[in-house]
């Protein structure tokens, strides 16, 4: 179940919770062992039990308090006090929790998101990951959002309990709605840092490394990871370490179960080609990527099979295997599993089945095919700062549909990237040459802002050999360090300049990253270890590298932290600002001001704004097309790098093939990922890379980007709304009048910007969804295609499909972008039409109802300005 006051997991034989200690809530159940949902009961001032629906709508214990006027509501004058009011409301009216944990529904990686979780979260004061005087600024952080969140608590609270539903105007609705936003937002989203690599890149052991945590993530050794996402993260109350382990859903392991056994059949001597069973055995047996794909694939599939349910049920049919028993019984009919250790190196035993796979199989190595992702958290860390949040993630995602679309989406939140690769092929695998596109895809659309490269194993060096590859000219190393750390700065120098030269063509030239001089780093976990453990070593600690990823941590959390803060708090001052000078004294309407003329004002700037929008956006139309246009000229050798092999022939292709049509598309192995409606949709892509990159961004505003016509409007408007309350000779309160003005259109702006955010990504994958809808049909009846030259008649499908859409297909990809970006500017125009027409209303008392009595948050702004202040 789940604490209602820290939001954590907790094992149902718990009576406190382990986090927070406060008493878990026991939930009744019914004859049948049924979750029965608590009677929600609240006792307000007379002593009368109220109803459901009304103490759903009161959410608190409101008895002492006065229902009418502002001025006689009773306040917690202090944090403890307000702490008794939360417990009272959340042990008297409360949702109904979960006993079982696999019954409760999975949170998003990141803090919890319930209500009382987060008003109750309590911050660590002395984060042992940063230095005293980095430590000191953080503190003054968490007080400015623990004061600034507790206010606009209590703000929200009491509105409700004043504000009925039957005296709420527009306006009113307006206020309540930016109070609820508020109130439910995470103020500070943690930092997500996502470590992708192939198998074998030194993934865990990197992590471990970083995390202080020597046994800590089972290190692959010669068993590989499995495809699922493992999320670190360091929680400074926590007594134990713990894992939420997050399985597949009985439907969509079926799924994943009928796919594993079709390629087990497959390998046991259904060739659907005979016209190319009868290739040479030279041939067959050529060392290449795609065979040992299809070898590695069919392996995978065995283990998994074996691993849930015995090595019998490889004989079997789908429908066979269905009906055996698991080997292990944990897990049945559950969502979610924690297991929680107090000591790493059991909490290591325990995490190994599940996020481990291992060819030799056994009862205690029955799950890992059946996860889908892991939360993992470490107590008290003091090299891990709380809120940077690790995710291991798999180098090209997976063939599973459930898991892939986890794999875009944490990509996608990444605030970055390291790609891992070890040092005796650093950056050479093909796979590594995907994942690097696909973390620039991230900066260009998603919430990344920087790639990092990280090559792993810098020790393994032999002086002999590197003397012996050394140019005449140069001078021999004298020892093994020597040879390590010339080695490291040859690999830093050679990879940097080549990973640059890609990152040059596709990222504007005043892009942060490309300003970076650690693009590269060079570690060793080994040595970093040998040296924690008192044991001779070649490197120093500093020259593992190590300590140098810790501070790029630091410094990259610091700064994400202050940004994301200040704009909290802006938001939170603009509306506390705007309610302050409704309920204020004398705030009566002035007859100086012609509200009509500024909403007309207001209006025209919008026009003149959605006009600016709809050009930007329409700079999109060329590029576009061209894209169009080579997308047409290219489809077809693009869809054939994807449809057939290298050597030309269909041996063992079919299998793959088969798995590209049943998921639309795409086909992930464990060095490759496959992707035909990405492969036909790349020339639009290359064509829109500068343009639409542009238009997004956000730290350098120049003519082209979306951002520098939203400040132009800021500031006319701004302007404009000065000028109008400065001539006004009668109104006493003009200069305050105008301060919460200002104050309400940037926290309105930092919204918007908010929600272009949160837009772009879906605007850039609109091309290869469309592609992948009109495919579709084509996909499905491929998939269903058996028997003799199976293969060759999938290909034939889908090349028919491709040709018969490619004049019309990719001018409906380019039309649903184009329709994203009308519908977005929609947006934009809407919501500060109605944002700042409310507030000017609000302000000005041009509104409703001449009476709006709202409740008196002049001690919430007060505080709230002083943190506004300090901050700002």
């Amino acid at each position: 179940m789940y604490c209602c006051f820290c939001g954590t997991h907790q094992p149902e034989s718990n009576i406190h919770c382990s986090s927070c200690s406060k008493q878990l809530p026991v939930v009744p159940r019914n004859e049948d062992n049924i979750l029965q949902e608590p009677q929600r009961l609240s006792d307000n001032k007379h002593g009368s039990k109220e109803d459901d629906t009304a103490a759903k709508k009161r959410k608190v214990n409101t008895s002492g308090m006065q229902t009418g006027s502002p001025k006689g509501i009773n306040l917690p004058n202090n944090g403890s006090e307000l702490r008794e009011e939360n417990e009272q409301a959340s042990t008297s009216i409360h949702e109904p929790v979960a006993e079982y944990e696999h019954i409760l529904p999975r949170q998003e990686i990141g803090y919890s998101k319930g209500r009382n979780a987060r008003k109750k979260r309590s911050y660590c004061r002395e984060d042992k990951a940063f230095p005293e005087d980095e430590q000191k600024i953080l503190n003054s952080y968490e007080v400015i959002e623990s004061k600034t969140r507790e206010n606009i608590m209590k703000t929200y609270r009491i509105f409700n309990n004043i504000i009925t539903e039957d005296c709420t105007t527009s306006e009113i609705s307006y206020i309540k709605k930016k109070l609820t936003d508020l109130d439910e937002k995470i103020s500070l989203d943690p930092l997500y840092i996502g470590l992708i690599g192939s198998t074998g890149a030194g993934k865990s052991s990197l992590l471990n490394a970083v995390v202080k945590k020597k046994f800590f993530l089972p290190v692959s050794g010669h068993s590989a990871c499995t495809s699922s996402v493992t999320a670190i993260k360091n929680d400074c109350r926590a007594k134990a370490y713990k894992a939420n382990i997050d399985l597949l859903t009985q439907a969509e392991w079926d799924q994943e179960l009928k796919r594993l056994c079709e390629l087990c059949s497959k390998q046991k001597g259904d060739n659907d080609d005979d016209e190319d069973d009868d290739e040479d055995e030279d041939e067959a047996d050529d060392d290449n990527e795609d065979e040992n794909d299809d070898d590695d694939e069919v392996t995978d599939a065995q283990n998994k099979i074996k691993a849930v349910y015995g090595e019998a049920a490889l004989n079997k049919t789908y429908e066979e295997v269905k009906k055996m028993k698991r080997i292990s019984s944990d897990g049945i009919n559950k969502d979610c599993i924690t297991v929680s250790e107090t000591d790493e190196k059991e909490l290591h035993k325990k995490l190994h089945p599940y996020i481990k796979a291992v060819s030799d199989w056994n009862e205690k190595n029955g799950l890992w095919p059946l996860v889908k992702h892991v939360d993992v958290t470490i107590p008290q860390s003091d090299v891990l700062p709380e809120g940077v949040i690790f995710l291991d993630i798999p180098g090209t995602g997976d063939a599973n549909k459930e898991r892939d679309e986890m794999w875009r989406k944490n990509i996608n939140k990444c605030s970055a990237i390291w790609i891992i690769s070890s040092f005796e092929r650093a950056m050479e695998k093909r796979c590594e040459s995907q994942i690097l596109n696909e973390s620039i895809n991230a900066i260009v659309a998603g919430m990344c802002s920087d790639i990092t490269v990280i090559v792993t194993k810098s020790d393994l060096i032999n002086v002999d050999e590197f003397n012996r590859d050394l140019r005449q000219e140069e001078s021999p190393a004298k020892d093994e360090h020597e040879a390590i750390i010339r080695s490291n700065n040859d690999m830093k120098k050679k990879q940097g300049e080549k990973i640059m030269k890609r990152l040059k063509k596709k990222l504007p030239s005043d892009q942060e990253m490309l300003q970076k001089s650690d693009l590269v780093y060079t570690v060793s976990a080994r040595e970093y270890w040998k040296h924690e453990d008192g044991k001779a070593t070649h490197l120093t600690a500093e020259e593992t590298e190590i300590p140098k990823l810790r501070d790029y941590i630091r410094k990259m959390f610091m700064e994400q932290k202050k940004k994301m803060l200040q704009d909290y708090v802006k938001e939170c001052f603009g509306i506390l600002s705007l309610m302050q000078i409704i309920n204020s004294e004398g705030n009566i309407q002035e007859m100086g001001y012609n509200y009509r003329d500024l909403d007309i004002f207001l209006e025209n700037e919008l026009k003149f704004l959605e006009n600016r929008i709809s050009i930007k956006f329409k700079e999109m139309d060329q590029p576009l097309e061209r894209g169009v246009k080579d997308a047409q000229k290219l489809y077809a050798s693009n869809r054939d790098a994807v449809l057939f092999t290298s050597k030309g022939n269909n041996q063992g292709f079919h299998r793959k093939l088969r798995a590209i049509c049943r998921n639309k598309g795409v086909h992930v192995t464990t060095t490759y990922r496959y992707d035909l409606n990405a492969s036909l949709a790349e020339p639009m892509y290359r064509r829109i890379c500068d343009v639409f990159r542009n238009k997004f961004r956000t730290g350098y505003e120049t003519r082209t980007t979306l951002k520098s016509d939203l400040t132009a409007f800021k500031t006319d408007i701004k302007e404009h709304i000065n000028s109008v309350l400065t001539a006004n000779k009668t109104d006493k309160r003009k200069s305050e009048k105008c301060d919460v003005l200002m104050k309400m259109i940037d926290a309105i702006l930092v919204g918007i910007q908010r929600h272009i955010s949160e837009e772009k990504k879906a605007i850039y994958d609109s091309l290869w969804i469309s592609i992948q809808d009109d495919l579709t049909p084509s996909y499905a009846e491929a998939a269903c295609v058996s028997g003799k030259n199976s293969c060759t008649k999938m290909q034939d499908i889908l090349k028919d499909a491709t040709d018969c859409l490619a004049e019309d297909m990719f001018h409906k990809a380019k039309q649903e972008m184009m329709n994203k970006f009308s519908k977005l500017k929609d947006d934009i125009i809407r919501q500060l039409r109605e944002e700042i027409s409310n507030t000017l209303k609000l302000v000005l008392c041009y509104h409703e109802a001449d009476n709006i009595k709202l409740p008196d948050v002049r001690e919430q702004y007060e505080q709230v300005e002083e943190m506004y202040c300090s901050l700002m």
